[in-house]
């Protein structure tokens, strides 16, 4: 699942992608387009996770889920002031 994708960012992916063909064969241009959507959409925030997984075994079974979120910045700018201990959050569960 992903949710609150920023849109131009991935507009701009599918543009050099439909152009390229693959992330190896990138031009600088569309290096920098993708560099800059990259950074777009981690400072817009956003989600993505599993929302259900099982597997089964003659013991029982498991079932599991998982979420990441990168929050929003607060403030928009070309550095890109990542902080590991305040952007991302992470929440997994699992069922035995």
């Amino acid at each position: 699942m992903f949710d609150d994708l920023y849109a131009k960012s991935i507009d701009a992916f599918s543009v050099v992608l439909n152009t390229a063909g693959n992330f190896e064969s990138l031009t600088p241009a569309q290096r920098q387009v993708v560099l800059v959507a990259v950074r777009d959409l981690i400072m817009q925030g956003f989600s993505v996770g599993i929302m259900y997984v099982q597997a089964s075994t003659k013991d029982g079974v498991a079932t599991a889920r998982a979420m990441l979120q990168v929050k929003p910045f607060a403030e928009a700018s070309s550095a890109l002031p990542f902080d590991a201990a305040k952007q991302p959050v992470f929440n997994a569960e699992i069922d035995l």
